[in-house]
């Protein structure tokens, strides 16, 4: 086996070429041939171990942030990502992933919307809501314990429908935004 040194040339502050020797000074390249070398500081690289690189039977890094070498670092990386995969649908059509935009359709309100505040608890496992405005302007709040809406609660024009997230156990209050009375249609959805 031949020895091989780590040599790092140029003067201080400067960027430095790094030259792989032998044991007599002389350059190692994979493919032969090569540049000269020269200066102090050797550091010895046994065969198929780079000490700033790790080892290949370096196991995977057990964290992201740890002091381990690049070896284990691209091996946890690797891992990671075969998980990934794992969790991703194999796709029906070459070249396109499946998208799941839409949900089924639950349980469906109708939340009246007059001049004083009325509060309404959704189905306790409900995480996705749609609603739209019929016949006025609402405002309305959505929170995890009795609601109350106001004048300065969300808005929903008209006519306007939204599709939004809630927490489970939320409760949702709606008032009229203007002097007319409407109705929010609430549907509940499912993943």
């Amino acid at each position: 086996m031949t020895e091989k040194r780590l040599i790092h040339e140029g003067p201080a502050g400067v960027a430095n070429r790094v030259l792989l020797t032998d044991a007599d000074g002389n350059p190692y390249t994979a493919g032969g041939g090569g540049g000269g070398g020269g200066g102090g500081g050797a550091t010895t690289i046994a065969d198929g171990a780079d000490v700033a690189q790790g080892a290949r039977a370096d196991a995977a890094a057990t964290s992201d942030t740890g002091t381990f070498s690049i070896v284990s670092l691209i091996k946890r990386g690797l891992g990671n990502w075969t998980t990934l995969l794992g969790r991703i649908p194999a796709a029906n059509t070459p070249g396109l992933l499946p998208v799941d935009t839409l949900a089924a359709v639950d349980v469906a309100r109708q939340l009246a919307a007059g001049g004083a505040s009325a509060n309404t608890a959704l189905t306790t496992t409900c995480r996705r809501i749609s609603i739209h405005a019929r016949g006025a302007d609402i405002r309305y709040a959505i929170g995890t314990s009795a609601q109350t809406a106001s004048s300065t609660s969300h808005f929903i024009a008209a006519g306007e429908r939204l599709d939004l997230d809630v927490a489970a156990n939320s409760q949702i209050a709606v008032i009229r935004a203007g002097s007319t009375d409407g109705t929010l249609e609430l549907s509940e959805l499912t993943q």
